[in-house]
């Protein structure tokens, strides 16, 4: 059996994590957990070389050990490290870092820790699983532009997966798409201000929906605002119940502030879906 042919398959949520690596840069898995990520970057010849990194010793046995039946201990570097903290960045270290599975404060937090690291980097891979707007606004205040993003819709769940580049890089393979990125948000929000969209929702609409997904309008991405929509009307009928019974004013207070939060979202959903229709119609097929 050939080396490739021992890696574990992917799901579709971490193929389209491993889709938005640049092909030909050292990469960081931060939570490797048992190593199938990195596996599959060294066996379809996407990266020369990985670090596999997560903070918990038995998941990173478990990495080392499938990679060692694959063959790749010369090209897939196992690390325990909370984060960047012990992996080697720049100067022949990673290039670029993947961060999948974990929530979006959690994200941030990795992001933060390390920012001479961070700010090394060439490129963000994340899949941030809750908050994704904490990842995105920190990713706009820090440096990197979000030049790529999918979902998957899987196991009755929506996961957004995020492209990252350092705006500041001078490589060929990278400015060119920092460039077409900065002139698609521009685009987006000149038409937002068109239709009316404060600055508070024009910066929130980008941060909880996406630029790239709000430019390419994935059918996915279509039933994700409708999800949203729903979802939010109707947890926020449940909290007007739940709101009404609280006995506890700190208690209540904090409901009452979370169905806040829920019927905006809701409301930016459908003024975001009303801005598509009219923007898709007006840019036709133009990326």
């Amino acid at each position: 059996m050939t080396a490739q042919g021992k890696t574990a398959a992917l799901s579709a949520r971490m193929l389209a994590v491993a889709g938005l690596v640049p092909a030909g840069y050292i990469a960081a898995d931060i939570g490797c957990d048992h190593g199938y990520v990195p596996l599959y970057l060294v066996s379809h010849g996407i990266c020369p070389h990985v670090y596999a990194a997560d903070v918990r010793m038995g998941p990173l046995e478990r990495a080392r050990e499938h990679i060692a039946l694959a063959g790749f201990e010369d090209r897939i570097t196992p690390v325990l490290s909370d984060g960047l903290m012990r992996v080697p960045v720049g100067n022949g270290g990673a290039q670029a870092m993947i961060a999948a599975g974990m929530g979006g404060r959690l994200i941030v937090r990795i992001l933060s820790d390390h920012p001479d690291k961070t700010a090394a980097l060439k490129w963000l891979i994340l899949e941030p699983q809750s908050e994704v707007w904490l990842v995105r606004g920190w990713l706009m205040e820090h440096g990197f532009a979000i030049t790529a993003e999918d979902m998957v819709f899987e196991d009755g769940k929506f996961y957004p997966v995020i492209q990252a580049a350092h705006v500041e890089e001078e490589g060929e393979a990278i400015r060119p798409l920092v460039g077409r990125a900065a002139k698609r948000q521009e685009r987006l929000l000149e038409g937002m201000e068109a239709q009316g969209f404060t600055p508070a929702e024009k910066k929130d609409a980008l941060t909880h929906f996406g630029p790239q997904l709000l430019w390419n309008r994935p059918p996915v991405f279509s039933a994700f605002l409708e999800h949203t929509i729903e979802k939010n009307a109707a947890l926020t009928g449940q909290l007007t119940g739940a709101c009404r019974a609280a006995r506890d004013g700190g208690g209540k207070e904090r409901l009452w502030q979370r169905q806040r939060q829920l019927l905006q979202e809701g409301e930016l959903a459908k003024k975001v879906r009303c801005f598509l229709q009219d923007f898709a119609a007006e840019e036709g097929t133009a990326k």
